[in-house]
């Protein structure tokens, strides 16, 4: 960076904002003049830096070296919200200022206009419209990813989103009074702009980061000129229909437009490094997912640690790229060494949300430290009855809606009084959905909640269990363990379900075939792992002397060729507790304090040896299978991730009771795997 300053100053300029590497503006041609240079930044001339002797250098154009130099900018308010304008009367125009979705759904696959109309910046306490004099795509470009949509598709005039801008026009259609003094308002607005003078490379996040001679707001000299965009939505990425296309996700967040990015390069998912990954970086990735520029670029696996390969570190972007591999990065060595307590996320900016109508909201009582959940039913709104069958997306959705959060618990509420409609009925959600309008709703009214009413609790963060899949695969791999035993030993693990349903009524002598192996389970949220049950509500099991605190913590299954399932086992918790920690973490939950659960960045660990740690394959003839293991596959507890709670295994059981591992895979990272 210090050579980037020494340039910029040379040329003019304050400082260097950000160096350009392998000739992220097109590689230049002639003679290589300056190799290996190295600036303190005091230098006046780029000569005065140390380098190699004049035209001596091991490099080709493709690592031409750039800079974007900071011009010295005006004073501009701390914040500097935009926002698409349009008139109330729009009789033959194209404006509109909210889209009708919001976003591409799957089979969209070409640009579709979201939106079109005047840009406008708040200034002082008004909404006055942005210059045009100057205004380009490239500024468009950047209002529409600041507003929240991936490109800008044009400049439409004003005549073509409001008709009536010419006077003589409402004359002729003989408007309405009221029309009539909308548009007289509405014109005087646009005898004032603010920002003259803009200049925007295209690549910035929002309008405040472009140069402006004058952010101030004034009188237009002339006619009417005021910066017009159309923004549009690009395909959906099930468009791309090649298994290797470079893809992204976000996963972890409660929005969908937020979290830890996840890449498909090459055909396998992976995430990336947060070393110097920036807002330009995040632009690639939130545009390519359809949303606009990057609100925010995240740290630290702010939204949990990804498991699996890490593809790229040090990625430095130009923000105009549509894909990181086409940024200058590091991979290899580099990349797996960063760790993934490092793991890179965005936030996305997305259209406003006062262009969607609420279809839920949250009844707050107060000093009972509880809301009832209140959504917009058949005959308006009215609050939910507690029905023990809904499950956490409906939280979910309600949280989304009104907090941008998950909900962590549904439950009934203990007292509180509501003065309106009472729901009693059935909904179901999607695992995304972001709005109760995008669930199916079947309601009535009642006159009173037989099981007290719902209340939904938000929270910030969700628990995100993940299978251990090298534990899984080793033990199965390099301690492959079929074990015979008789019936009189497994009395208890029976009275468990831990065997095949052949087991009941086997006389003592019988023997059964257990295959054995370790699992571990990690919590990756950024909340500890909490049994749905009270220790009150913990099962005494007398045979084996112990609790059982999570009811069905673990499933194993095996699965013939066709997915039929020949042999299951499950794993009743009887200790949640924190058996390994990450580094500089000391385990909170331990079982012999009376105390059960999974810490985040901690894990849980079943050996082998311990009773039900098995799946009975006493059934099970020999061949190809896949061994799945699920961990919280009934969703007792809600996680901020559940597409990554199931590993498996590929094997061929041998006939004298040995197995060989062919592949193994984590469901949402190489393959998805319903559990």
């Amino acid at each position: 960076m210090q050579s980037g300053d020494v340039v910029c100053k040379q040329l003019g300029y304050e400082r260097a904002e950000r160096v350009i590497y392998s000739a992220g503006y097109g590689p230049g041609s002639g003679q290589i003049l300056i190799d290996e240079i190295n600036c303190q930044g005091t230098e006046k001339s780029i000569m005065e830096c140390r380098h190699n002797e004049w035209g001596e250098n091991d490099c080709e154009h493709n690592e031409d070296a750039g800079v974007v130099c900071a011009r010295k900018q005006v004073a501009r308010p701390g914040t500097f919200p935009i926002r698409l304008s349009c008139p109330q009367y729009t009789t033959g125009g194209t404006c509109k200022s909210c889209p009708e979705k919001r976003g591409p759904a799957p089979g969209d696959c070409s640009l579709q206009t979201a939106v079109e109309g005047i840009v406008q910046a708040y200034v002082g306490d008004k909404w006055v419209p942005l210059s045009g004099i100057g205004w380009n795509l490239k500024a468009a470009s950047v209002a529409c990813g600041e507003l929240g949509y991936p490109v800008a598709t044009k400049i439409p005039s004003l005549d073509e989103l409001w008709p009536n801008v010419d006077p003589h026009v409402c004359e002729r259609r003989r408007c309405s009074s009221a029309e009539i003094s909308e548009n007289n308002a509405y014109r005087t607005m646009l005898q004032r702009t603010v920002v003259r003078g803009l200049q925007c490379a295209g690549n910035e996040r929002a309008i405040r980061d472009c140069y402006a001679a004058d952010f101030g707001d004034g009188p237009m000299t002339n006619e009417i000129s005021v910066a017009t965009v159309r923004c549009s939505f690009i395909p959906h990425s099930s468009c791309k229909e090649d298994s290797n296309s470079e893809i992204y996700r976000l996963r972890g967040a409660a929005m969908p437009w937020a979290g830890r990015v996840e890449a498909r390069i090459g055909g396998v998912w992976g995430t990336i490094c947060d070393s110097q990954w920036d807002g330009l970086d995040g632009n690639v990735v939130c545009r390519s997912l359809g949303y606009g520029t990057a609100k925010a670029p995240l740290y630290g696996a702010q939204h949990g640690r990804g498991v699996g390969k890490i593809h790229l570190t040090e990625v430095k972007c130009t923000g105009r790229e549509t894909l990181l591999s086409s940024c200058p990065s590091r991979g290899g060595v580099a990349a797996e060494l960063c760790g993934h307590h490092r793991d890179a996320g965005v936030e996305c900016n997305v259209p406003p949300a006062q262009c969607w109508e609420r279809y839920s909201r949250l009844y707050d009582q107060g000093e009972a430290a509880q809301s009832f959940a209140e959504v917009k039913g058949p005959s308006g709104w009215g609050i939910l009855c507690y029905n023990e069958n809904f499950e956490f997306e409906v939280g979910h959705a309600v949280c989304r809606e009104t907090k941008e959060m998950f909900s962590y618990r549904l439950r009934k509420a203990a007292v509180g009084s509501y003065p309106g409609n009472r729901y009693t009925g059935s909904i179901k959600c999607g695992s995304s959905a972001v709005s109760v309008k995008e669930c199916e709703l079947q309601l009535s009214v009642t006159d009173s909640c037989p099981n007290n009413e719902l209340v939904v609790d938000c929270s910030t963060g969700l628990p995100d269990l993940v299978p251990d899949l090298a534990a899984f695969e080793n033990s199965l791999r390099f301690h492959p363990y079929v074990e015979h035993q008789p019936m009189h030993t497994l009395r208890c693990a029976l009275e468990e379900g831990c065997l095949s349903a052949s087991a009941v009524g086997k006389p003592d002598g019988h023997q059964r075939a257990l295959l054995r192996f370790d699992s571990r389970t990690m919590n990756w949220g950024k909340a500890d792992f909490i049994s749905n049950l009270q220790p009150s509500q913990w099962i005494w099991h007398s045979c084996h002397n112990h609790y059982h605190s999570y009811r069905g913590f673990s499933q194993y299954d095996i699965l013939n060729a066709s997915g039929t399932k020949v042999a299951d086992g499950a794993k009743v918790s009887f200790c949640l507790e924190d058996s390994v920690c990450s580094v500089g973490l000391l385990p909170h939950y331990q079982c012999a304090t009376g105390q059960q659960g999974i810490s985040a960045n901690c894990g849980d660990v079943y050996p082998s040896f311990l009773d039900c740690q098995w799946i009975d394959v006493t059934d099970v003839p020999p061949g190809e299978y896949t061994i799945r293991l699920s961990d919280n596959p009934f969703k007792f507890v809600p996680e901020s991730d559940h597409l990554n709670n199931v590993a498996t295994c590929k094997i061929q059981y041998l006939s004298w009771g040995y197995i060989n591992v062919l592949s193994c895979s984590l469901s949402g990272i190489e393959n998805e795997i319903d559990p």
